[in-house]
Order: structure tokens, then sequence, then C-alpha cells
């Protein structure tokens, strides 16, 4: 399920008069790479498969695209997931598996002075946030620990998938669309 921690084989139970039987893959922290898959039963024929598991990327949501000095602060946070094939946004978030390691995110700016971070106990040129396990997502909120953009001078003019504040930032992949992560 969803909840429990991967390993290298499960066995599903099939009800007798159903056709299928669901279950989830894990990409595995650091690999990436194109994994098989079999399906054995007695009495059946194997059913093969593959899947490509990839190096995730980060992108910003919620973020504008150009911000007034003036204006209010700017809440956004960082998505994990699948990057499209020219890395300019998610094609499919996908949540840090249970079982694996928080990812710690860095957001930059890359002029303090014009532009601040701010969360809800700190605010500067950098900040850390956390994507948990079971999460796709820095905290969405303020008062969550999330993050918050404070512009000081003519405004900020960021690219909402612009990839470049965040430490985890190799998005290559030249494969199809059955993937997970090895975030």
């Amino acid at each position: 399920n969803a909840t429990t921690a991967g390993s290298a084989s499960i066995d599903v139970f099939v009800a007798d008069g159903q056709n299928r039987a669901y279950y989830y893959v894990q990409g595995v922290e650091g690999q990436t790479g194109i994994v098989g898959l079999t399906a054995t039963a007695p009495g059946f024929t194997d059913g093969n498969n593959s899947i490509t598991v990839v190096q995730p990327a980060l992108d910003f949501v919620g973020l504008s695209s150009s911000y007034g000095a003036a204006a209010n602060d700017d809440a956004f946070w960082a998505r994990l997931g699948i990057p499209t094939t020219n890395d300019t946004d998610i094609t499919i978030p996908q949540s840090i598996r249970f079982g694996g390691s928080p990812l710690t995110v860095t957001f930059t700016s890359s002029d303090p002075a014009v532009a601040q971070l701010v969360t809800s106990s700190t605010s500067g040129g950098s900040i850390q946030l956390q994507i948990m396990p079971g999460q796709a997502n820095t905290p969405t909120s303020v008062a969550a620990g999330g993050d918050r953009d404070r512009s000081s001078d003519c405004g900020l003019d960021l690219p909402r998938s612009d990839h470049s504040g965040c430490d985890h930032d190799d998005r290559r992949h030249p494969h199809g669309d059955d993937h997970a992560l090895g975030t």
C-alpha cells in the first residue's frame, strides 16, 4: 500500500473471479535505471513489464513570475516529481517513499537585497525546508514552516519552474512515462 516501506518482492492475493491486483513500486534514493517487474502464479503465464526510475526534479508552485516591491509576501513551495523531457516542469508529482529519508530543499535568492525568503521562524537569502516521506512538497503554509518571498526593491522575476534555487537539481531523463523516483 502507499504507507508501507517497499521490499524486493511481495505476495498479492487475487481472489477467484478477479482479474487484477494493485500494488505500488517505489524508487530507491540515489538510484536510477530500468527495472524489470515480473508477476507469477501457478497455472498462469508470467507477466512481465518494466519501469524507469529517474532522477527527480523540483519546481516552484504558487510563485508569481513578477512581484511588486510593495506587495505582500508571496507564499510558494517546492514540489517533487518526474520532470518533463525538456526539464521545464513536473509531469507527475510523486511523494518520497515511506521508509525513505526526508529531502532537504535549499531555497536561495540570487539577490537578498532585492528579495528575501521568509518562513515562520526565519528570513534571509537562503532557507532550508524538508519534504517528508509520504509527501511530494515542502510545507505549503507559513504556519507549517512553508516559505514566502518578500521583495524589497523593484520586484522578483523567477519562472515558476526555475530549479536553480534548489540543491537537488539533476533533472535529466530520456525515457517515456512509466517512471518512479529515485529521490
